[in-house]
C-alpha cells in the first residue's frame, strides 16, 4: 500500500483522534516506534490447520473493523486519522519444519520477541499484522499482533470471539456469518467528545494537593522514560485466601477488586512512607450497548486516591476504598487526559502525571481462541514492557487467582519486587483471618546506595542551567512561539509552560515551531524538561544551528 501525504489526508475524512488515542499517539511520537503498546497473543495450534481458511478469516476482520486499517498523521497541527481501503493483509508465514526440534522452538521464541519489539508506523493503515510458523503437518505458531491504538483488552475478546467464527464458517465453505456492525469509532469519538464533562469538576477536587510522586524505595536513580524494560513476578493467591476475602466481600458489600486494592494501597504506604497513595485503574468505556462489538480503543483510566492511616482496621480501609471506588465510577465519564490537563500537575519527563503505580484486575481468557478441528494453546510472549514504576495485575480464573508483578527494571531490581510480593500474600492471609487486624506502621526508609543524601526523594530530570537570560533574540522568538501555541498575547521568562496550559500534544507542537522557526533540533521531551521561556533561551542558547 502507498502512503498519501499529509494535503492527500486532508481532502479525505480525517475525525480527530479520541483523547485516549491522543495519548497513544504522543507516546508513539516521543518513544519513537517504542513496544510498551503493542499487544501480541501467540497460539500453538495442534490438528490439521486450514491455512487458506484462517488468511480469509483474518481478512475478514481486517473488512470488517475500521481501526485494524486506519492511519494516524498531522494535518494543519493536529493529529487526524483515517481509513484505508481493504486491501489483502500480507501474512508471513515460514515453513520451519525441517530444523531439528530444538533449533524449530528457538524459531518460535526468537519469532515471539521479534513480533513484539517490531515497531508499527502509525501512518501505514496497518494496524494488525500475523505471522504463522509452520511446525510440522499438524502443529503450528500462529502470532497476531495490534497496536493499542487500534484495540484494547475488551476488543481483544471480540476478535477471538470472531476469528474463531469466522475461521469455523470458511473452513466448513459457508459464508461469512457475522452481522453487520452497528456504528463505528468515529461515532465513539464524537459521542466522547459532546459527552458532559462535569466529572471533571470532581476530579480537580478529588485529586488536589496530591503528591507529586509516590516514592518507593528504588535500587538505581530516575531516568527519562523512553521505552522502559520490565521484569515480571507472578505469585499464586492462595486459594483459602481468595475463598475468605470473597466471603468477607460478600458480608460487606466489597469486591475481590475493592479488596485487592485496598491492600495494594497499605502495602505502597508501608514501603514508601507516604499516607496518601495515587493508584491508576483502567476502566472499560463503553456505555453504550452499540459499542459492545465495536474494536478499538475505548479504555479510560481512574485515578484511585487513597489515604492510609496506620493503626487503623484493615476492614475500615476496605469500607473506604469501597466509596472511593464507587465514587469514581460515578464519575468515570470525565477521559483521564482531559483529568490531567485540569489538575495540571508537575510535568516531568521522568514521571507519570498523577500516579506512578497501577492495578487491574482481568478474568483470564474470557473469550478463548477457538479453531475448529484444532487444539489451541495460548502461549506467553517472553520479555515485557513496564509502562509504569510498578503494576499489580490480578488474573481471575474459575479456579486461580495469580497476582502479576509488572516492575520498572531500570528501577528496582527483582528481589525488592519479590520482598513487596510477600508482603503483600502476608497483609491478604492476615486480613483474611482477621479482618480487624491493623494496618501496619510504615517500615524505616532508608537512602538508596545510588543516592544517599536524598533518602526516598523524587529525582528530579536534568535541567539545563539557565542564565539570567539568554542570548535576546533567542529568548524573544521563544517567547513569541510559546504565545504561539498557548494562544497568550504575552508570556514572560519564568513562566512554565504546562502552568500555563501547555499539554503533550502542545509541547509536540512547540518542540516542531521551535526546530522550523529556529533551525535546530529540539526533542519534545526538551520541553518538559526546559519548560519556562528562560530555561528553553538557555539551552538552544548553547546548541549550534
Amino acid at each position: 500500500m502507498t502512503r498519501g501525504s499529509q494535503s492527500d489526508a486532508a481532502h479525505v475524512h480525517t475525525p480527530p483522534l479520541s483523547a485516549g488515542q491522543q495519548s497513544l499517539w504522543f507516546l508513539d511520537r516521543l518513544h519513537h516506534g517504542s513496544a510498551e503498546y503493542h499487544i501480541p497473543e501467540a497460539y500453538r495450534l495442534t490438528g490439521a490447520l486450514d491455512e487458506p481458511a484462517l488468511e480469509q478469516a483474518i481478512d475478514a476482520l481486517v473488512r470488517r473493523h475500521e481501526m485494524l486499517r486506519t492511519w494516524y498523521r498531522v494535518v494543519d497541527g493536529r493529529p487526524v486519522q483515517g481509513t484505508s481501503p481493504h486491501t489483502h493483509l500480507p501474512s508471513s508465514i515460514e515453513d520451519i519444519s525441517g530444523l531439528p526440534p530444538v533449533l524449530r522452538e528457538q524459531r518460535v521464541s526468537n519469532a515471539l520477541l521479534g513480533e513484539w519489539y517490531q515497531p508499527f508506523d502509525l501512518g501505514s493503515g496497518a494496524m494488525l499484522r500475523y505471522r504463522l510458523l509452520r511446525l510440522g503437518p499438524q502443529e503450528h505458531v500462529l502470532v497476531l499482533t495490534v497496536h493499542h491504538i487500534a484495540s484494547d483488552g475488551w476488543s481483544q475478546a471480540v476478535l477471538r470471539d470472531e476469528l474463531s467464527k469466522l475461521y469455523a464458517a470458511f473452513h466448513a465453505g459457508r459464508p461469512d456469518p457475522l452481522p453487520p456492525l452497528a456504528t463505528r469509532y468515529s461515532d465513539y469519538v464524537r459521542y466522547q467528545a459532546d459527552r458532559n464533562t462535569d466529572s471533571v469538576a470532581y476530579w480537580v477536587r478529588q485529586l488536589a494537593g496530591l503528591p507529586d510522586v509516590l516514592t518507593l524505595p528504588t535500587d538505581r536513580p530516575r531516568t527519562a522514560r523512553v521505552t522502559t524494560p520490565g521484569g515480571v513476578i507472578r505469585t499464586p493467591l492462595p486459594g483459602e485466601v481468595t475463598t475468605r476475602l470473597k466471603e468477607l466481600g460478600a458480608r460487606d458489600g466489597t469486591t475481590l477488586y475493592m479488596t485487592l486494592l485496598a491492600l495494594y494501597a497499605a502495602l505502597l504506604a508501608r514501603h514508601s512512607g507516604q499516607d496518601d497513595i495515587a493508584i491508576g485503574t483502567p476502566v472499560a468505556d463503553r456505555p453504550r450497548v452499540e459499542f459492545e462489538r465495536l474494536v478499538g480503543f475505548l479504555v479510560n483510566t481512574l485515578v484511585i486516591r487513597v489515604g492510609v492511616r496506620a493503626g487503623e482496621a484493615y476492614r475500615d480501609l476496605v469500607a473506604r476504598v469501597r466509596r472511593t471506588v464507587l465514587d469514581a465510577q460515578r464519575h468515570r465519564d470525565a477521559p483521564f487526559e482531559r483529568v490531567v490537563d485540569a489538575v495540571s500537575p508537575p510535568r516531568r519527563v521522568d514521571v507519570t502525571p498523577l500516579f506512578q503505580v497501577m492495578f487491574a484486575l482481568q478474568a483470564v481468557s474470557d473469550q478463548p481462541l477457538s479453531l475448529a478441528g484444532l487444539r489451541v494453546d495460548a502461549l506467553e510472549i517472553p520479555g515485557v514492557r513496564a509502562r509504569f514504576d510498578l503494576e499489580l495485575h490480578v488474573w481471575e480464573s474459575p479456579t486461580t487467582t495469580t497476582l502479576v508483578w509488572v516492575y520498572d527494571d531500570t528501577l528496582f531490581d527483582r528481589e525488592r519486587i519479590e520482598h513487596l510480593a510477600a508482603d503483600y500474600l502476608g497483609m491478604a492471609a492476615r486480613y483474611a483471618e482477621q479482618p480487624m487486624s491493623t494496618v501496619a506502621a510504615p517500615l524505616p526508609v532508608r537512602a538508596p546506595a545510588h543516592a544517599p543524601a536524598a533518602a526516598a526523594s523524587a529525582v528530579a530530570p536534568a535541567q539545563p542551567e539557565a542564565p539570567t537570560a539568554g542570548p535576546a533574540e533567542i529568548q524573544q522568538v521563544v517567547g513569541q512561539l510559546f504565545g504561539e501555541v498557548l494562544g497568550l498575547a504575552e508570556v514572560g521568562p519564568d513562566d512554565n509552560f504546562f502552568a500555563l496550559g501547555g499539554h503533550s500534544l502542545t509541547a509536540l507542537s512547540l518542540a516542531e515551531k521551535l526546530k522550523k522557526t529556529l533551525g535546530v533540533e529540539v526533542d519534545v521531551r526538551e520541553v518538559f524538561a526546559a519548560p519556562t521561556v528562560a530555561e528553553m533561551s538557555a539551552l538552544l542558547s548553547r546548541r549550534p544551528g
